[in-house]
Protein backbone atom coordinates (compact mmCIF):
# COMPACT_ATOMS: atom_id res chain seq x y z
CA UNK A 1 0.00 0.00 0.00
CA UNK A 2 1.01 3.50 -0.34
CA UNK A 3 -0.41 7.39 0.72
CA UNK A 4 -0.80 9.84 -2.07
CA UNK A 5 -1.83 13.18 -2.75
CA UNK A 6 -1.53 13.90 0.45
CA UNK A 7 0.54 17.59 2.15
CA UNK A 8 2.89 14.85 3.92
CA UNK A 9 4.57 11.57 3.22
CA UNK A 10 2.59 9.99 6.48
CA UNK A 11 -0.56 11.56 5.66
CA UNK A 12 -3.04 10.47 1.78
CA UNK A 13 -4.86 8.18 0.36
CA UNK A 14 -4.77 4.97 1.17
CA UNK A 15 -3.73 2.81 -2.55
CA UNK A 16 -3.36 -0.67 -2.43
CA UNK A 17 -1.68 -2.48 -5.48
CA UNK A 18 -3.29 -5.14 -6.31
CA UNK A 19 -3.37 -6.90 -10.82
CA UNK A 20 -0.34 -4.74 -11.25
CA UNK A 21 -2.50 -1.73 -10.62
CA UNK A 22 -2.59 0.91 -8.21
CA UNK A 23 -6.48 1.71 -6.79
CA UNK A 24 -8.09 3.37 -3.51
CA UNK A 25 -9.82 1.41 -0.78
CA UNK A 26 -13.83 2.59 -0.25
CA UNK A 27 -14.59 4.43 3.01
CA UNK A 28 -17.45 2.42 3.42
CA UNK A 29 -16.55 0.68 6.76
CA UNK A 30 -12.94 2.29 6.97
CA UNK A 31 -12.13 3.25 9.95
CA UNK A 32 -10.09 3.94 13.05
CA UNK A 33 -8.84 0.31 13.18
CA UNK A 34 -8.43 -0.09 9.49
CA UNK A 35 -6.13 2.85 9.80
CA UNK A 36 -4.06 1.47 11.95
CA UNK A 37 -3.69 -1.42 10.44
CA UNK A 38 -2.52 0.49 7.45
CA UNK A 39 -0.04 2.59 8.97
CA UNK A 40 1.12 -0.26 10.53
CA UNK A 41 1.67 -1.82 7.06
CA UNK A 42 3.30 1.66 6.12
CA UNK A 43 5.35 1.09 9.03
CA UNK A 44 4.14 3.78 11.37
CA UNK A 45 3.68 3.49 15.27
CA UNK A 46 0.20 4.43 15.31
CA UNK A 47 -2.91 6.52 13.54
CA UNK A 48 -3.74 9.65 14.11
CA UNK A 49 -7.03 10.52 12.22
CA UNK A 50 -8.87 8.21 9.12
CA UNK A 51 -10.67 10.41 6.17
CA UNK A 52 -13.41 9.57 4.32
CA UNK A 53 -14.85 11.23 1.26
CA UNK A 54 -12.15 11.67 -1.16
CA UNK A 55 -10.23 14.48 1.11
CA UNK A 56 -6.83 13.47 -0.70
CA UNK A 57 -8.68 14.03 -4.21
CA UNK A 58 -10.50 11.55 -6.22
CA UNK A 59 -8.81 10.81 -9.85
CA UNK A 60 -7.94 7.17 -8.92
CA UNK A 61 -9.77 4.63 -12.17
CA UNK A 62 -9.84 1.84 -9.76
CA UNK A 63 -11.60 1.18 -6.24
CA UNK A 64 -10.09 -2.18 -5.35
CA UNK A 65 -11.88 -2.26 -2.07
CA UNK A 66 -14.89 -1.57 0.09
CA UNK A 67 -16.07 -2.71 3.22
CA UNK A 68 -12.67 -3.20 5.30
CA UNK A 69 -13.56 -4.85 8.22
CA UNK A 70 -10.02 -4.93 10.58
CA UNK A 71 -9.60 -5.91 14.32
CA UNK A 72 -6.92 -3.35 14.62
CA UNK A 73 -4.11 -6.20 15.63
CA UNK A 74 -3.59 -6.78 12.06
CA UNK A 75 -0.36 -6.48 9.86
CA UNK A 76 -2.02 -5.81 6.77
CA UNK A 77 -4.98 -4.59 5.66
CA UNK A 78 -5.12 -7.65 3.40
CA UNK A 79 -5.41 -9.74 6.04
CA UNK A 80 -8.34 -7.74 6.98
CA UNK A 81 -12.07 -9.63 6.09
CA UNK A 82 -13.87 -6.78 2.86
CA UNK A 83 -15.92 -7.33 0.13
CA UNK A 84 -13.17 -8.85 -1.65
CA UNK A 85 -11.52 -7.28 -4.84
CA UNK A 86 -12.89 -4.57 -6.85
CA UNK A 87 -16.19 -5.65 -5.75
CA UNK A 88 -17.45 -1.99 -4.70
CA UNK A 89 -20.40 -1.29 -6.71
CA UNK A 90 -21.57 1.11 -4.54
CA UNK A 91 -18.64 3.21 -4.45
CA UNK A 92 -17.65 6.47 -6.03
CA UNK A 93 -15.15 8.80 -6.65
CA UNK A 94 -16.25 10.90 -3.51
CA UNK A 95 -15.63 7.64 -1.53
CA UNK A 96 -11.81 6.98 -0.96
CA UNK A 97 -10.25 6.41 2.53
CA UNK A 98 -7.47 8.44 3.60
CA UNK A 99 -5.33 8.40 7.13
CA UNK A 100 -2.83 10.10 8.75
CA UNK A 101 -0.12 8.16 10.59
CA UNK A 102 2.43 9.12 13.56
CA UNK A 103 4.83 6.77 15.39
CA UNK A 104 8.06 6.07 14.46
CA UNK A 105 8.57 7.82 11.53
CA UNK A 106 7.72 11.15 12.79
CA UNK A 107 8.49 12.40 15.67
CA UNK A 108 5.91 15.72 17.36
CA UNK A 109 8.13 18.40 18.71
CA UNK A 110 7.21 18.85 22.59
CA UNK A 111 8.64 21.26 24.78
CA UNK A 112 8.36 22.40 28.75
CA UNK A 113 7.25 25.78 29.43
CA UNK A 114 6.18 28.30 32.47
CA UNK A 115 8.66 26.12 34.90
CA UNK A 116 11.05 27.16 37.79
CA UNK A 117 14.11 25.72 35.53
CA UNK A 118 14.44 24.34 31.83
CA UNK A 119 13.83 20.98 32.89
CA UNK A 120 10.55 21.41 34.74
CA UNK A 121 7.06 22.64 33.08
CA UNK A 122 4.14 22.22 31.68
CA UNK A 123 3.94 19.81 28.95
CA UNK A 124 3.15 21.61 25.62
CA UNK A 125 3.05 19.94 21.68
CA UNK A 126 3.41 21.24 18.77
CA UNK A 127 0.92 20.44 16.05
CA UNK A 128 -1.08 22.11 13.24
CA UNK A 129 1.71 25.48 13.23
CA UNK A 130 0.65 25.73 16.91
CA UNK A 131 1.72 24.83 20.43
CA UNK A 132 -0.75 23.26 22.44
CA UNK A 133 -0.75 21.06 26.05
CA UNK A 134 -1.82 17.82 26.91
CA UNK A 135 -4.33 16.61 29.14
CA UNK A 136 -3.56 15.33 32.65
CA UNK A 137 -6.60 12.70 32.12
CA UNK A 138 -4.61 9.25 32.20
CA UNK A 139 -1.40 10.95 32.20
CA UNK A 140 1.28 8.30 34.43
CA UNK A 141 4.55 7.69 35.42
CA UNK A 142 5.57 5.89 32.24
CA UNK A 143 3.99 9.07 29.87
CA UNK A 144 6.02 11.85 31.67
CA UNK A 145 9.43 9.04 31.64
CA UNK A 146 8.68 9.06 27.70
CA UNK A 147 8.99 12.88 27.65
CA UNK A 148 11.55 13.57 29.38
CA UNK A 149 13.73 10.72 27.34
CA UNK A 150 12.67 12.77 24.23
CA UNK A 151 13.90 15.44 25.39
CA UNK A 152 17.16 14.72 26.21
CA UNK A 153 16.91 13.87 30.15
CA UNK A 154 17.80 10.68 32.05
CA UNK A 155 14.23 10.22 33.93
CA UNK A 156 11.74 11.75 34.92
CA UNK A 157 11.59 13.11 38.75
CA UNK A 158 7.58 14.29 38.81
CA UNK A 159 4.19 14.89 37.06
CA UNK A 160 1.85 17.03 38.04
CA UNK A 161 -2.08 17.03 37.18
CA UNK A 162 -4.33 20.06 37.48
CA UNK A 163 -2.40 22.90 35.51
CA UNK A 164 0.46 23.26 38.06
CA UNK A 165 2.46 25.15 36.11
CA UNK A 166 -0.42 27.51 34.30
CA UNK A 167 -2.61 27.45 32.01
CA UNK A 168 -1.57 27.38 28.60
CA UNK A 169 -2.73 29.89 25.75
CA UNK A 170 -3.02 27.23 23.08
CA UNK A 171 -5.45 24.01 22.32
CA UNK A 172 -5.31 21.16 24.38
CA UNK A 173 -3.97 19.15 21.83
CA UNK A 174 -3.50 15.61 23.15
CA UNK A 175 -5.66 13.33 26.18
CA UNK A 176 -5.49 9.72 27.05
CA UNK A 177 -1.78 9.29 26.50
CA UNK A 178 -0.91 5.60 26.71
CA UNK A 179 3.20 4.94 26.84
CA UNK A 180 4.79 1.68 27.81
CA UNK A 181 7.66 4.05 29.28
CA UNK A 182 10.12 2.27 26.29
CA UNK A 183 9.21 4.30 23.60
CA UNK A 184 11.82 6.95 22.30
CA UNK A 185 9.27 9.77 21.53
CA UNK A 186 5.49 10.85 22.59
CA UNK A 187 4.57 10.29 18.77
CA UNK A 188 5.25 6.63 19.52
CA UNK A 189 2.07 6.44 21.76
CA UNK A 190 -1.36 5.56 21.91
CA UNK A 191 -3.40 9.12 22.87
CA UNK A 192 -6.92 10.71 22.11
CA UNK A 193 -6.20 13.71 19.80
CA UNK A 194 -6.18 16.26 17.74
CA UNK A 195 -8.17 19.03 20.03
CA UNK A 196 -10.88 16.50 20.62
CA UNK A 197 -9.68 15.96 24.33
CA UNK A 198 -13.03 17.11 26.46
CA UNK A 199 -10.58 18.74 28.81
CA UNK A 200 -10.70 22.26 30.05
CA UNK A 201 -7.80 24.48 31.32
CA UNK A 202 -7.21 23.60 34.76
CA UNK A 203 -6.57 20.08 33.59
CA UNK A 204 -3.30 20.03 31.82
CA UNK A 205 -0.08 18.31 32.78
CA UNK A 206 3.38 19.29 33.77
CA UNK A 207 6.30 17.23 34.49
CA UNK A 208 9.60 17.67 36.23
CA UNK A 209 12.39 15.50 34.47
CA UNK A 210 15.97 14.33 36.24
CA UNK A 211 18.33 16.83 35.09
CA UNK A 212 21.35 15.36 35.86
CA UNK A 213 23.36 13.96 32.59
CA UNK A 214 20.61 15.65 30.39
CA UNK A 215 22.39 16.27 26.71
CA UNK A 216 21.81 18.71 23.86
CA UNK A 217 23.39 20.04 20.86
CA UNK A 218 24.29 23.65 20.22
CA UNK A 219 26.79 25.95 18.03
CA UNK A 220 26.66 26.88 15.00
CA UNK A 221 25.13 25.38 11.92
CA UNK A 222 23.35 23.50 14.70
CA UNK A 223 19.48 22.16 13.59
CA UNK A 224 18.14 19.59 15.58
CA UNK A 225 20.05 16.73 14.44
CA UNK A 226 23.49 18.06 15.08
CA UNK A 227 26.07 20.10 17.03
CA UNK A 228 28.23 19.46 19.84
CA UNK A 229 27.31 17.37 22.47
CA UNK A 230 26.90 18.86 25.76
CA UNK A 231 26.04 17.69 29.10
CA UNK A 232 24.27 18.86 32.27
CA UNK A 233 26.37 18.78 35.43
CA UNK A 234 25.81 20.03 38.88
CA UNK A 235 23.59 22.67 37.74
CA UNK A 236 25.89 23.64 34.49
CA UNK A 237 26.23 22.93 30.52
CA UNK A 238 29.37 21.48 29.86
CA UNK A 239 31.17 20.25 26.72
CA UNK A 240 32.75 16.56 25.91
CA UNK A 241 36.22 16.21 25.20
CA UNK A 242 36.50 14.27 21.71
CA UNK A 243 39.50 12.41 22.68
CA UNK A 244 38.60 8.80 22.09
CA UNK A 245 35.01 9.96 20.96
CA UNK A 246 33.81 7.45 19.22
CA UNK A 247 30.99 6.11 16.59
CA UNK A 248 29.55 3.96 19.94
CA UNK A 249 29.68 7.33 21.87
CA UNK A 250 27.96 9.18 19.32
CA UNK A 251 25.35 6.27 19.08
CA UNK A 252 24.28 6.46 23.14
CA UNK A 253 24.11 10.35 22.66
CA UNK A 254 21.47 9.96 19.90
CA UNK A 255 19.50 7.73 21.80
CA UNK A 256 19.58 9.61 24.63
CA UNK A 257 18.52 12.48 22.82
CA UNK A 258 15.58 10.47 21.58
CA UNK A 259 16.95 9.52 17.66
CA UNK A 260 16.63 6.38 16.04
CA UNK A 261 20.58 6.31 15.49
CA UNK A 262 23.74 8.26 14.41
CA UNK A 263 24.73 9.20 10.91
CA UNK A 264 28.22 10.84 11.86
CA UNK A 265 30.34 11.80 15.09
CA UNK A 266 32.42 14.97 14.70
CA UNK A 267 35.91 15.97 16.74
CA UNK A 268 37.58 19.53 16.88
CA UNK A 269 34.41 21.88 17.50
CA UNK A 270 33.08 21.34 14.37
CA UNK A 271 30.04 23.59 15.56
CA UNK A 272 31.94 26.47 17.60
CA UNK A 273 34.84 26.63 19.84
CA UNK A 274 33.44 29.23 22.34
CA UNK A 275 34.63 28.69 25.74
CA UNK A 276 32.74 26.62 28.11
CA UNK A 277 33.03 24.16 30.82
CA UNK A 278 34.56 20.82 29.55
CA UNK A 279 32.82 17.79 31.79
CA UNK A 280 34.32 14.76 30.65
CA UNK A 281 37.68 14.11 28.39
CA UNK A 282 37.08 10.13 28.13
CA UNK A 283 33.73 8.19 27.39
CA UNK A 284 33.92 4.25 26.89
CA UNK A 285 30.07 3.12 25.75
CA UNK A 286 29.91 0.11 24.21
CA UNK A 287 27.12 1.30 22.15
CA UNK A 288 24.13 -0.57 23.40
CA UNK A 289 23.47 1.77 26.83
CA UNK A 290 20.30 3.95 26.77
CA UNK A 291 22.11 7.32 28.57
CA UNK A 292 26.09 8.52 28.50
CA UNK A 293 26.34 8.17 32.23
CA UNK A 294 26.21 4.62 31.84
CA UNK A 295 29.11 4.40 29.94
CA UNK A 296 32.20 4.24 31.44
CA UNK A 297 34.06 7.65 31.72
CA UNK A 298 36.70 9.98 33.04
CA UNK A 299 35.63 11.71 36.19
CA UNK A 300 34.09 15.07 36.17
CA UNK A 301 36.71 18.07 34.96
CA UNK A 302 39.58 15.77 34.53
CA UNK A 303 40.33 17.36 31.23
CA UNK A 304 43.26 16.74 30.62
CA UNK A 305 45.05 18.37 27.24
CA UNK A 306 41.24 19.00 26.24
CA UNK A 307 40.47 22.99 25.19
CA UNK A 308 37.74 24.58 23.40
CA UNK A 309 38.96 23.09 20.02
CA UNK A 310 38.56 19.36 21.54
CA UNK A 311 34.54 19.77 21.58
CA UNK A 312 32.43 16.49 20.34
CA UNK A 313 29.99 16.42 18.11
CA UNK A 314 27.17 14.54 16.48
CA UNK A 315 24.69 14.43 13.62
CA UNK A 316 21.91 11.76 14.40
CA UNK A 317 19.76 10.25 12.05
CA UNK A 318 16.35 12.02 13.00
CA UNK A 319 12.99 10.40 13.59
CA UNK A 320 11.08 13.76 12.90
CA UNK A 321 10.87 12.80 9.26
CA UNK A 322 11.46 9.78 7.26
CA UNK A 323 13.43 10.93 4.06
CA UNK A 324 11.28 9.91 1.00
CA UNK A 325 12.34 7.19 -1.66
CA UNK A 326 11.51 5.63 -4.82
CA UNK A 327 11.98 3.08 -7.24
CA UNK A 328 12.60 3.93 -10.55
CA UNK A 329 13.18 2.81 -14.36
CA UNK A 330 12.18 -0.59 -13.38
CA UNK A 331 9.59 -2.95 -15.40
CA UNK A 332 7.23 -2.79 -12.84
CA UNK A 333 6.55 -0.70 -10.07
CA UNK A 334 7.52 -3.13 -7.58
CA UNK A 335 11.34 -2.75 -9.40
CA UNK A 336 14.35 -0.25 -9.89
CA UNK A 337 16.71 1.62 -8.96
CA UNK A 338 16.62 3.23 -5.50
CA UNK A 339 16.53 6.89 -5.34
CA UNK A 340 16.00 8.96 -2.00
CA UNK A 341 15.11 12.85 -1.70
CA UNK A 342 17.41 15.09 0.17
CA UNK A 343 17.56 18.87 0.12
CA UNK A 344 14.91 18.88 -2.85
CA UNK A 345 16.27 16.83 -5.04
CA UNK A 346 16.29 12.83 -5.88
CA UNK A 347 19.71 11.13 -5.86
CA UNK A 348 20.39 7.05 -5.78
CA UNK A 349 21.80 4.98 -3.59
CA UNK A 350 25.51 3.41 -3.93
CA UNK A 351 25.51 -0.46 -3.62
CA UNK A 352 28.56 -1.06 -1.44
CA UNK A 353 27.41 -2.62 1.80
CA UNK A 354 23.88 -2.66 0.13
CA UNK A 355 22.29 -6.07 1.42
CA UNK A 356 19.18 -7.80 2.15
CA UNK A 357 18.30 -6.66 5.49
CA UNK A 358 18.65 -3.31 3.66
CA UNK A 359 16.84 -4.13 0.58
CA UNK A 360 13.82 -5.36 3.54
CA UNK A 361 14.02 -2.02 4.91
CA UNK A 362 13.19 -0.08 1.86
CA UNK A 363 10.09 -2.48 0.76
CA UNK A 364 8.58 -2.35 4.42
CA UNK A 365 9.06 2.00 3.82
CA UNK A 366 7.62 1.42 -0.13
CA UNK A 367 4.56 -0.63 1.49
CA UNK A 368 5.36 -4.34 0.61
CA UNK A 369 5.76 -7.02 2.60
CA UNK A 370 9.39 -8.55 1.76
CA UNK A 371 12.19 -8.21 -0.77
CA UNK A 372 12.91 -10.23 -3.52
CA UNK A 373 15.78 -9.41 -4.73
CA UNK A 374 18.79 -6.44 -4.63
CA UNK A 375 21.26 -5.47 -7.01
CA UNK A 376 23.93 -3.98 -7.86
CA UNK A 377 26.11 -2.03 -10.30
CA UNK A 378 23.50 0.16 -11.40
CA UNK A 379 21.53 -2.62 -13.11
CA UNK A 380 18.85 -0.39 -13.89
CA UNK A 381 20.71 2.34 -15.67
CA UNK A 382 22.64 5.46 -14.06
CA UNK A 383 20.64 8.20 -12.26
CA UNK A 384 21.16 11.90 -13.27
CA UNK A 385 21.08 13.39 -9.23
CA UNK A 386 23.55 12.67 -6.64
CA UNK A 387 24.99 9.14 -5.17
CA UNK A 388 22.97 10.12 -1.62
CA UNK A 389 23.68 7.61 0.68
CA UNK A 390 26.88 4.85 0.93
CA UNK A 391 27.32 1.91 3.67
CA UNK A 392 24.03 1.39 4.54
CA UNK A 393 23.59 -0.73 7.70
CA UNK A 394 19.81 -1.57 8.41
CA UNK A 395 19.34 -4.30 11.23
CA UNK A 396 15.96 -5.71 9.06
CA UNK A 397 14.08 -4.69 11.70
CA UNK A 398 13.73 -0.58 10.90
CA UNK A 399 10.67 0.79 9.36
CA UNK A 400 12.36 3.53 7.61
CA UNK A 401 15.34 3.91 5.09
CA UNK A 402 16.04 7.10 7.49
CA UNK A 403 16.18 4.53 10.68
CA UNK A 404 19.71 3.20 9.70
CA UNK A 405 23.37 4.30 9.71
CA UNK A 406 24.88 5.32 6.31
CA UNK A 407 27.11 7.45 5.21
CA UNK A 408 26.22 10.62 3.18
CA UNK A 409 25.26 12.90 2.26
CA UNK A 410 27.10 13.26 -1.33
CA UNK A 411 30.24 11.59 0.51
CA UNK A 412 30.32 8.98 -1.09
CA UNK A 413 32.93 8.09 -3.18
CA UNK A 414 30.82 5.69 -5.58
CA UNK A 415 30.61 6.15 -9.26
CA UNK A 416 27.53 5.88 -11.99
CA UNK A 417 28.53 2.29 -11.66
CA UNK A 418 27.77 1.84 -8.45
CA UNK A 419 24.49 2.52 -8.01
CA UNK A 420 21.76 0.35 -5.93
CA UNK A 421 18.31 -1.36 -7.26
CA UNK A 422 15.50 -2.97 -5.74
CA UNK A 423 12.86 -5.92 -5.99
CA UNK A 424 9.74 -6.12 -3.75
CA UNK A 425 7.43 -8.60 -3.62
CA UNK A 426 3.60 -8.71 -1.83
CA UNK A 427 1.30 -5.83 -0.93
Amino acid sequence: IRLVNGPTPNKGRVEVYHNNIWGSICYYGFNMKEARVACRQLGYGNVSSSYCCSNFGSTVKHIWLSNVGCSGNESKLTDCPSSGWNVTSSCGRSTYAGVQCIGTNITIPIRLVNGYKPNAGRLEVFYNNQWGSVCHREFGIEDARVVCRQLGYTNVSSYYCCSYFGYGNGPIWLSNVNCTGSESSLSACSYTGWNNTGCQRYDEAGIECTAEGALRLVGKGYDSTRGNVQIYHDGRWGAICDHGWSMQDAQVACRQLGFANVSTYQCCSQYGSARIQIWLRYLGCTGNETSLLQCSRSNWTDTGSCNNYNYAGVTCLSTNITIPIRLVNGYKPNAGRLEVFYNNQWGSVCHREFGIEDARVVCRQLGYTNVSSYYCCSYFGYGNGPIWLSNVNCTGSESSLSACSYTGWNNTGCQRYDEAGIECTGM
